[in-house]
């Protein structure tokens, strides 16, 4: 590197080159990793909107229909209460995975129920490679290109918007995954 008559002059061996790249390869990889935690889409939603889009329209497909479940508690809501994270999906459908890279058990108990008290059912999944969390839904679609599917997409992200005022998440990557 060099500095002469206001220009910055920057030459670069072969080496120099595959460390400069993989160094600029490594930031842009961990900038994605940063950016997918901090959920940069942290738009309020109003929770009227929220819950009168979860109340539109249920699918007739075989699944755990999703109910009402007990108004939360400052203790929060019984993990007794909720559909077992062994919970068998019937094969051949597509089910929402709600939430990737949960970090603690905890925090995945905690959305969870807090999807729970907004008539959603979800499982946890530990995934091996990451040892993170998953939280899936148990509601199948057919399709998930089908209008329903992306109908009940964005009612989650929407309840997504109204969990992020009380934790780090926000559904905003939410993505369908068949059952195999």
């Amino acid at each position: 590197m060099s500095y002469s008559r206001g220009r910055l002059r920057i030459s670069l061996n072969q080496v120099s080159t595959v460390v400069f790249f993989g160094a600029l390869l490594v930031l842009l990889l961990l900038a994605f990793i940063l950016g997918r935690q901090s959920g940069l889409a942290a738009a309020s939603a109003d929770p009227g909107e929220v819950r009168s889009g979860l109340d539109q329209g249920a699918t007739t497909q075989p699944h755990v229909t999703p109910h009402p479940g007990p108004e939360p508690t400052s203790q929060g809501v019984r993990l007794s209460e909720m559909v077992p994270d062994d919970y068998s999906r019937p094969k051949g459908l597509q089910y929402l995975v709600i939430q990737d890279l949960v970090w603690t058990r905890q925090e995945a108990e905690d959305i969870k129920g807090f999807l729970y008290s907004h008539g959603i059912n979800a499982t946890i999944e530990r995934m091996g490679r990451t040892r993170t969390y998953r939280i899936r839904d148990t509601k199948g679609f057919q399709s998930d290109r089908s209008e329903e599917a992306k109908e009940y997409k964005a009612q989650i992200e929407r309840l997504g918007k109204e969990y992020r005022r009380r934790g780090r998440y926000d559904f905003v990557g939410a993505w369908f995954k068949p059952e195999l």
